[in-house]
């Protein structure tokens, strides 16, 4: 296979969302599909085959490499990684009975020596967007990346050699500015031993690396293990390891790629798709009772993007000296459904894009810390926020546009202001405690005002946050009796102490089509109040109703609404809201340009009720 670079200009394709450098520094970018992919460099036998990045196919002795890079292949510009990022790419080793030798997600700004002294001989003295390790049928268990100097790379290695525990491992090896090496007696910083993964079995598999700062001063930091590693779905690393070791500039400015090699042994090995995001963090705020944190990433005409977190109420606690910081991380909405909700409620949603960070959406990840004795406060957490009983911190996703319009929605469906915990990163998760029993992620959408604003009510910080829509609710039908005649009137007044009751029928929302990747909440509870049109006269408190058993069941429900003996004649009013297990429910939104404005969802359920006697 030929080395292909890669010349082409960003497009406007749907299945490939070019690279942006935004005006904060951030650079974000997602391949779908390597079909026609744009800003990236392939090298030695890596190169598009179909829709996939493949680096190495079953021959014997290749060695692929693929770098991403910014401007243009003549003046490439490295990403500045000095606030962190996440990445998150799908990978198949396939082909061979026998596969080997492995891949590697290498951060680089350096380069292969041209004649090594000792190891390997294959060494080309390439650097930068070119570098690659020369084909050597001797040297697949360098899986690419040996002899680069100025290097972290996290490896995927299928087979054994000399200085490896087992034929399938993850691990994570640097050597700071110095040539790195896969060797694992040397430039060790974290490795695998009882993988439950099988890396080479043919099937995808998915890789999150997430990176942020340690913040060290001398030998102890802040934020410890800021170096993280999940295959498919669950933790598998986690080392303390700060860039910086690396000898990079001041911004950390880094390639971000792919290698794989083969020896004696082969396979296909392809990276299916690959998204990636640069972080940013605005420097810590008090977050004391009755302050309010803002955190302003686009503050430009027409193109807010910005995160508040309102902690006046009075019944917040905090701990003395807590700061909040807040992460703005980009997600592409291609990426959404795919990569982040799958097997959970919120799968057929989309995130919500923001026009001023090019209409990537933003997801929050607000951090605290305190002055304390409380164990493990000098690490940025969300334990570490402040709480409140009941839920009363707000949580406020500001932003201009894309205006969505609530009835072009389907019907249940409506909006959501996803929360999960600090280090969450797509799929189900599991709180901290102790909210370790509440679904996750769960909707704290509570309003919606403006243009738009989404407002979520939390009682306790589980640190991120995400504005999303398209999230299915709970659906609520009523029968009145007696029912209303053809006039829209109930008219009982020949019966003895008259009454009205009501019949409630709740349940989750079904898929209209198939899809394997939304898991179906249950019914939670029901909530109901009754009231005349006239004001104050509220008739019947808010009333929740138990949860039904089986939750997921239609469940009905009758109750008496009021004896109306005693009642005028004239309208009146019953609200009733259905919710899920993951606080998925009814949504009266107040929608308009206007605080006063209100808009009645397909799922604000309200009916009139009238009384003749």
């Amino acid at each position: 296979m030929r080395s292909q670079f890669v010349r082409l200009f960003c497009l406007s394709i749907i299945l490939l969302l070019c690279s942006v450098s935004l005006a904060s520094g951030q650079v974000v970018f997602n391949y779908n599909d390597f079909s026609a992919p744009t800003n990236l460099q392939a090298n030695g036998s890596a190169g598009t085959v179909g829709t996939v990045m493949r680096l190495t196919t079953t021959t014997p002795g290749q060695s692929g490499s693929v770098w991403y890079y910014g401007g243009t292949p003549e003046s490439p510009q490295a990403v500045p990684l000095l606030s962190g990022f996440t990445t998150s790419f799908q990978f198949q080793i396939s082909g061979s009975a026998a596969p080997a030798d492995g891949i590697a997600f290498v951060i680089q700004n350096g380069s292969f020596p041209q004649n090594p002294a000792g190891g390997c001989p294959a060494q080309n003295g390439s650097s930068g967007i070119l570098a690659l390790e020369a084909p050597d049928a001797g040297c697949g268990g360098d899986i690419g990346y040996t002899g680069l100097t100025n290097s972290v790379a996290i490896e995927l290695d299928d087979f054994r050699n000399a200085w490896d525990l087992d034929a399938n491992h993850v691990a994570i090896q640097s050597c700071g500015a110095s040539a790195n090496t896969s060797n694992h007696t040397q430039c060790l910083m974290a490795r695998t031993t009882s993988l439950q993964t099988l890396i080479a079995d043919g099937n995808p598999h998915k890789v999150v690396v997430k990176y942020s700062p340690p913040n060290c001063d001398g030998q102890a930091c802040q934020n410890p293990n800021n170096l993280q590693v999940s295959l498919d779905g669950n933790q598998v690393l986690a080392a303390t390891f700060d860039l910086a070791r690396l000898g990079l500039d001041a911004n950390d400015d880094a390639f971000v790629g792919f290698v794989g090699r083969t020896g004696a042994l082969d396979a296909n090995q392809d990276i299916l798709s690959w998204d990636f995001s640069t972080t940013t963090t605005l420097p810590p705020q008090p977050a004391n009772q009755g302050s309010t944190v803002t955190a302003t990433f686009n503050n430009a005409a027409g193109n807010l993007v910005q995160e508040v977190v309102d902690l006046t109420a009075q019944n917040v606690t905090a701990a003395a000296g807590t700061q909040m910081q807040v992460t703005n991380q980009a997600i592409v909405p291609s990426s959404w459904q795919p990569t982040w909700v799958p097997g959970t409620p919120f799968a057929t949603s989309s995130c919500w894009p923001h026009t001023g960070e090019t209409n990537n959406c933003k997801l929050y990840i607000d951090l605290c810390t305190n002055n304390s004795n409380t164990p493990g406060s000098g690490t940025p957490a969300g334990v570490n926020c402040p709480t409140s009983t009941p839920p009363s911190i707000l949580v406020t996703d500001n932003f201009n546009g894309p205006k969505i319009d609530p009835n072009s929605l389907p019907p249940n469906t409506g909006f959501g202001l996803l929360e999960a915990p600090d280090n969450w990163q797509g799929g189900p998760c599991v709180f901290p405690p102790p909210n370790t029993a509440q679904p996750c992620p769960t909707n704290v959408l509570t309003s919606l005002t403006g243009d738009p604003s989404p407002t979520g009510t939390v009682p306790h910080f589980n640190s991120t946050f995400i504005a999303v829509y398209g999230v299915l609710q709970p659906g609520t039908t009523i029968a009145l009796n007696p029912p209303a005649n053809g006039n829209g009137w109930i008219n009982n007044n020949s019966v003895a102490d008259p009454s009205v009751s009501a019949t409630f029928t709740t349940a989750t929302q079904q898929l209209s089509q198939p899809n394997n990747s939304y898991t179906q909440p249950n019914v939670a509870q029901l909530m109901y109040s009754f009231s005349n049109t006239a004001p104050p006269s509220v008739l019947i408190p808010n009333t929740v109703l138990p949860a039904p058993v089986p939750p997921s069941a239609v469940t009905s429900y009758t109750f008496p609404v009021q004896n109306l003996g005693s009642l005028p004649d004239g309208r009146y009013l019953l609200n009733y809201q259905g919710q899920d297990d993951h606080v998925g429910q009814q949504q009266l939104l107040d929608f308009g340009q206007g605080a006063t404005s209100q808009h009645r969802h397909h799922q604000a359920d309200r009916i009139d009720f009238v009384g003749q006697l």
